[in-house]
């Protein structure tokens, strides 16, 4: 992302940067991400639609946006059907994470979108300590994958979802695609200190609960699975 954005700012422009290796790969909340050779790790930087630049407060419903280009693309690319989107950034294969998502946004400077997707990988090469088990494309698919390819895909489908922002956030159509993939819609989750189960997205991408106290919107916070029983 910090190539990305020294690329853009020298030549600006949508582009995509990607990395065989990071060494220093960071992930939401500052927390570092395993970017081992074998993954898909790329940025797509690109000016701020519009209705960003109008309204910084639609930076949520870029995660939500991102994470279906993502799962659009895998599902055309190397049909991959059953995704699913964890809320906020995550793409899920039976519940196992497949990728996640970043955002950045700068101020007079690009938009920067970190998208990571486990490849050619094993999923042991991820490392100990996951909060979430992983999957890859290789698991899924008993094949290798060409990365570059792959890379051009994603930006494709990134530069489009991102760029159907309105000014009141994510278009209906689009916000109806994005609630069929939600994951965990039958279960009870936990945010922050709101637990309740999953009714569908805000056009802010806010996450919408069902809750004891009523219908709450969630703008923030990390998504847990509260087990049963």
């Amino acid at each position: 992302m910090d190539d990305a954005r020294e690329i853009y700012l020298r030549e600006p422009g949508p582009l995509v940067v990607r990395a065989d290796v990071q060494t220093g790969g960071r992930g939401r909340l500052g927390r570092s991400w395993s970017s081992p050779a074998g993954g898909l790790w790329c940025t797509v930087a690109l000016p701020p639609p519009r209705a960003l630049v109008d309204d910084p407060g639609l930076a949520g419903a870029l995660g939500p946006l991102v994470g279906l280009a993502v799962v659009e693309a895998l599902s055309g690319l190397v049909e991959l059907e059953d995704l699913e989107l964890r809320w906020p950034n995550d793409v899920l294969a039976g519940e196992k994470k497949l990728s996640g998502v970043l955002v950045e946004t700068t101020a007079g400077g690009p938009l920067l979108i970190g998208v990571g997707i486990n490849a050619n990988l094993d999923p042991a090469q991820l490392g100990d300590g996951l909060r979430t088990p992983a999957t890859t494309l290789r698991e899924l698919t008993g094949r290798e994958h060409d990365l570059d390819e792959l890379a051009i895909v994603v930006g494709r489908h990134v530069l489009g979802r991102v760029g159907s922002l309105g000014a009141v956030g994510i278009p209906s159509e689009v916000l109806e695609a994005i609630e069929r993939r939600l994951a965990y819609r039958d279960r009870t989750v936990v945010v922050g200190d709101r637990s309740g189960s999953i009714v569908g997205l805000a056009p802010t991408g806010a996450l919408r609960l069902c809750t004891g106290a009523g219908l709450v919107e969630v703008v923030s916070g990390e998504l847990s699975v509260r087990p049963a029983g």
